[in-house]
C-alpha cells in the first residue's frame, strides 16, 4: 500500500479525525458530568438518551482514533519497540463478544494456544486488530451462525497466525484486494443493513504490515469470510517485577473481591478510565450490585420488584451479563476468595456450587468485603423467622412472612437505621411492631433530645419502643421463633428482625497479613491503599478518618462505599486520588419525619474535648 501522499483521501481523513478529538473528547467528559449527578438528578427517559449520545460519541471518537492510527502506521518507517502476547489478547477480546453471540444465538469459537504467541506490536494494537476482525465477522453473520477465530503458532516458532472466519455474506474473489483500501465497502456489505465506513480492514493491514506482516482475505469452510494475518515471531520480553512494568507487554489486570457497591463501582470506573484493564468480581452471593438501602422498601412493597434492587436507572438489570456486556467486566458470582498469595500476587477462588478452586493472578486486589451482621450470643438465634435484612435472602425471607399473614407479631432488636427504617415498612405491612433498645435512646446517631422526637414519632404511629431493655432469650415452639424474653418481660412474636448493626468483614485480609485499624476495620491511607501497596480496600471493610477529629473512624454508608470506588479505580490505572475523610452524614425516613446528621454529636464532641454551645 505504500506511504499516502498529500492528495491521499487518508490523509484528509487524517487531518479531520485530529480536528474533531478535542470536541469530542469535550462532549463525552460534560455528559459524564450529567450522568454523575452533578447537574442535578435525571428522570430514566433522560439518562437512556444521554447514554445513547455518550456510546454513539465514542463511536465517533473511537472512528476518529482508528482514522489515526492507520495514518501513523503508514507513515512509521520503524518497527514497533514493544511485544505483546497474540494469543491473550484473542482471549480477552474474544470475551467480550461471549455475551453478543448468546443473544444472537451464535456459535462462537476461539482456539488459542495455552502458551505465548508474541508478535512485534503493542497490546493496545493487537486488541485493536482482534477487535475490528471479529466485529466485521459480527457485523456481516446472520443470527444462529458461526464465528472462529484462531491464533497459531508455526512448528519452528517463528512464525504466528490469526485468522477470523465466518458463515456470513463473505467476500467475492474480485474484490478481496480493494477490500483492504480506506474507505472501500464490497457490494455484498454496502446493500446490506451493516454500518460501516470501510476502515476496518485498512487499519488491520496496517498494524500487520508495521509489525513485519502481510494479511489477506479468502473464503472460510464456514461459507463466509476469512481473513488472515501472517507476522514474524518476536522474542519473549523480560519479566516485569514492579507495578507497571512492562505496561505495553501486558495489559492492567485486577481482581475485586465483593460485588455489591464498592466493587462494581471500581470495576466500572476503571473500564472508564483504561478500557481494555482485565478486571474480574469474585462475589460469593448470587445478586450483583444492588440497593442495600433499598430492601426496607422492598419489604414494605414501595419496591415492587427484586430486579429494581439490582437495576440501573433506564432499567437494565445488572447481573453477570450486563457487566460482561456493557462494562467488559467479567463476574464470577457464586465464588468465594478464600485465600491471598502476596508473595505471588494471586487469589484463590472458590467455586462454590462445584468446589473447584482457581488461581487469578493480578497486578492490583481490591478488597469490597463490605460488613456483616452482629449476632450477639442469645440462645434461639438458629430458630426460623429470625432474620437480619442484610441482604436479598433475608428481604425475601421477611416478604414471605408477611405475604401470608403469618408475621403480624414482630420484635426489632436494635435501633438503628437498620431497625428504624425496617420498622416503618413493617407497620406499612400492618405488623405490631415492638422495638427493643440496649442503649437509653433509639439513633445514637443522634443527640437524646433529636432521638426522643422520633421515638415519639414513632410511638404516635404505633410502634412499642423499649429502651434500656436487653433481649436475653428466644423461645420457640417446633422450629419457630415464638416468644421474646427481655429485661423487660417476655413478647409474644412471630417473627424477629436483628438491627443490632455490622462489624467489617475482615477475614480475608487478616489472612493476608494486612494491617487491620483500631476500629477493627481494614487500614488504608488517603489513597484507600492497604499496607500492602498492591491491595487496596474500599466500602464497609474500610477504615475511613473523621475529617472533625483527625480520628480513624467507621461509618459504613453506601454513599462512602461509592466514593471509595472511584478514588481506588483512579489510583489503580495512575491516577493520584485521594479521600481525606468522612463526616459522618447520613439521613432515613421515618413516616412523615426526614431524620438525618452530620458531624458530631454533641456527645461524641465533649468526648474529644471540644468546648461546645448547645
Amino acid at each position: 500500500m505504500g506511504n499516502y501522499g498529500q492528495s491521499d483521501p487518508l490523509h484528509f481523513a487524517a487531518l479531520m479525525a485530529h480536528q474533531l478529538r478535542s470536541p469530542l473528547d469535550a462532549a463525552l467528559s460534560q455528559m459524564g458530568l450529567l450522568l454523575e449527578g452533578y447537574a442535578g438528578k435525571l428522570t430514566a427517559q433522560q439518562r437512556d438518551l444521554l447514554e445513547r449520545v455518550q456510546q454513539r460519541s465514542r463511536e465517533a471518537m473511537d472512528a476518529a482514533n482508528r482514522v489515526l492510527a492507520i495514518a501513523r502506521a503508514m507513515e512509521s518507517v520503524e518497527p514497533p519497540s514493544s511485544v505483546a502476547d497474540l494469543a491473550r489478547v484473542m482471549r480477552s477480546v474474544e470475551r467480550r463478544y461471549a455475551s453478543e453471540a448468546h443473544r444472537r444465538k451464535m456459535h462462537l469459537r476461539c482456539d488459542a494456544p495455552g502458551e505465548p504467541a508474541w508478535v512485534h506490536a503493542s497490546e493496545d494494537e493487537l486488541s485493536e486488530v482482534c477487535h475490528a476482525l471479529l466485529n466485521n465477522a459480527f457485523k456481516y453473520t446472520p443470527d444462529h451462525g458461526h464465528v472462529r477465530a484462531g491464533v497459531s503458532v508455526s512448528a519452528n516458532g517463528k512464525r504466528v497466525r490469526l485468522a477470523v472466519e465466518d458463515s456470513g455474506i463473505g467476500i467475492p474473489e474480485a474484490e478481496r484486494e480493494a477490500v483492504f483500501r480506506p474507505f472501500v465497502r464490497t457490494l455484498n456489505a454496502s446493500g446490506s443493513t451493516a454500518p460501516g465506513v470501510g476502515l476496518g480492514l485498512t487499519f488491520v493491514q496496517a498494524m500487520v504490515k508495521r509489525a513485519g506482516g502481510r494479511v489477506w482475505a479468502d473464503r472460510s469452510d464456514l461459507g463466509g469470510a476469512r481473513i488472515t494475518a501472517d507476522m514474524p515471531a518476536a522474542p519473549a520480553p523480560e519479566t516485569a517485577t514492579e507495578p507497571g512494568a512492562n505496561a505495553m507487554a501486558a495489559k492492567l489486570k485486577v481482581v475485586i473481591v465483593g460485588g455489591v457497591a464498592a466493587g462494581p463501582k471500581v470495576a466500572s470506573k476503571i473500564i472508564r478510565l483504561q478500557q481494555d484493564a482485565e478486571v474480574t468480581i469474585l462475589e460469593k452471593g448470587k445478586f450483583l450490585s444492588y440497593a442495600g438501602c433499598g430492601l426496607p422498601y422492598y419489604v414494605s412493597g414501595v419496591v415492587k420488584e427484586q430486579a429494581e434492587l439490582m437495576s440501573t436507572a433506564a432499567g437494565a438489570l445488572r447481573d453477570p451479563v450486563f457487566f460482561q456486556k456493557v462494562k467488559n467486566v467479567v463476574v464470577r458470582s457464586g465464588t468465594e476468595a478464600v485465600e491471598v498469595d502476596r508473595d505471588h500476587n494471586r487469589v484463590l477462588a472458590r467455586d462454590l456450587a462445584t468446589g473447584q478452586e482457581t488461581w487469578l493472578d493480578y497486578d492490583y486486589l481490591v478488597l469490597a468485603t463490605g460488613a456483616t451482621p452482629v449476632k450477639p450470643p442469645i440462645p434461639g438465634m438458629d430458630l426460623e423467622h429470625v432474620f437480619t435484612l442484610h441482604g436479598v435472602n433475608d428481604a425475601e425471607g421477611i416478604r414471605h412472612l408477611l405475604s401470608q399473614d403469618r408475621a403480624r407479631d414482630v420484635v426489632v432488636i436494635g435501633g438503628g437505621l437498620i431497625g428504624v427504617e425496617v420498622t416503618e415498612a413493617l407497620v406499612e405491612k400492618g405488623c405490631r411492631v415492638t422495638m427493643v433498645e440496649l442503649a437509653d435512646q433509639i439513633l445514637g446517631m443522634l443527640d437524646w433530645d433529636m432521638a426522643k422526637l422520633v421515638e415519639q414519632h414513632m410511638e404516635a404511629r404505633g410502634v412499642k419502643v423499649m429502651t434500656n431493655t436487653t433481649a436475653t432469650a428466644f423461645e420457640g415452639e417446633g422450629n419457630q421463633v415464638k416468644r421474646v424474653v427481655t429485661s423487660q418481660g417476655v413478647l409474644p412474636v412471630d417473627m424477629v428482625i436483628m438491627g443490632i448493626g455490622v462489624r467489617p468483614n475482615v477475614a480475608l485480609a487478616k489472612q493476608a497479613g494486612l494491617e487491620i485499624g483500631r476500629t477493627g476495620a481494614i487500614k488504608v491511607d488517603d489513597h484507600l491503599r492497604t499496607s500492602d501497596p498492591r491491595i487496596f480496600a474500599v466500602g464497609d471493610c474500610a477504615e475511613n478518618v473523621d475529617l472533625v477529629t483527625g480520628e480513624p473512624a467507621y461509618v459504613p454508608l453506601g454513599s462512602t462505599a461509592n466514593k471509595h470506588g472511584r478514588v481506588a479505580a483512579v489510583n489503580i490505572c495512575g491516577g493520584d486520588d485521594t479521600y481525606p475523610g468522612i463526616l459522618g452524614s447520613a439521613v432515613c425516613k421515618v413516616f412523615d419525619f426526614c431524620v438525618g446528621r452530620t458531624g458530631l454529636t454533641e456527645r461524641q464532641a465533649r468526648a474529644s474535648g471540644f468546648d461546645i454551645i448547645t
